[in-house]
């Protein structure tokens, strides 16, 4: 069924999350951040948001970066390369972290997301007759990513613009979840399993060495709404 992360809900199994509000002074926002048609370094934000999610529900539960409080488990599992992934929330709380990222990093950031995945040991969660998988895990990450009716990120104080331009729905995609995170997610196989994911994901320019504040808060329709603070030391 649905793992969804958000910065705001990362509920559980569920149908909840998904779209966003902006502010900002003209142009600077923006230019923190790589622009939602752009490819940076070579690849879409469809297949940025596949590969943020094959890491995260990749990691153990007990060293989850997603399920971490204070930042301690901010590097577990990094994938190397120009992107480093930032852990977003699973378990529907606010949290403050902190982090040292590698200069020259730019840094992905899950600002809410649903991954629905199968299969799922639930009665009735199968394509309905003519209905390809794909279109089935579709339509449900769909109605999640439609249950956020506000987003912002702020990074070293300034807003970026423009977030509702930022929502990207992947195609079908495997990923093999560790077992552990069967916890947050039933329908973990801890074997490589078909998925669509639906969100919002940014991927933030390289920052300048030193001390930077990046926060990000979720609003959903159900009056729900949770802040991520992250301090970020950039090595």
């Amino acid at each position: 069924m649905l793992a969804t992360v958000s910065v705001l809900a990362l509920t559980m199994i569920g149908v909840a999350p998904a779209q966003a509000t902006e502010t900002v002074s003209p142009g600077q926002g923006h230019s923190l951040v790589f622009n939602h048609q752009a490819h940076p370094y070579g690849q879409s934000m469809a297949t940025w948001t596949e590969q943020w999610w094959q890491w995260t529900m990749g990691v153990p539960f007990a060293h989850n970066p997603s399920l971490d409080q204070t930042g301690a488990d901010c590097a577990v599992a990094q994938p190397g390369g120009p992107v480093w992934y930032l852990g977003s929330t699973f378990n529907a709380a606010s949290a403050t972290r902190s982090c040292s990222v590698p200069e020259d990093a730019a840094i992905l950031v899950n600002l809410s997301g649903t991954l629905n995945d199968y299969p799922c040991p639930f009665p009735g969660f199968e394509p309905a007759p003519g209905q390809t998988l794909e279109d089935f895990l579709a339509a449900g990450a769909r109605r999640a990513a439609d249950g956020i009716d506000g987003l912002t990120l702020t990074i070293d104080g300034v807003q970026v613009t423009g977030l509702f331009e930022y929502r990207t729905a992947t195609q079908l995609f495997t990923f093999a979840g560790d077992p552990t995170m069967h916890a947050i997610d039933p329908c973990i196989t801890g074997t490589a399993q078909p998925a669509v994911a639906d969100g919002y994901l940014v991927i933030v320019k390289p920052l300048p060495r030193g001390l930077h504040s990046l926060v990000t808060t979720a609003h959903d329709i159900a009056g729900n709404a949770l802040t991520l603070s992250y301090t970020i030391t950039v090595t």
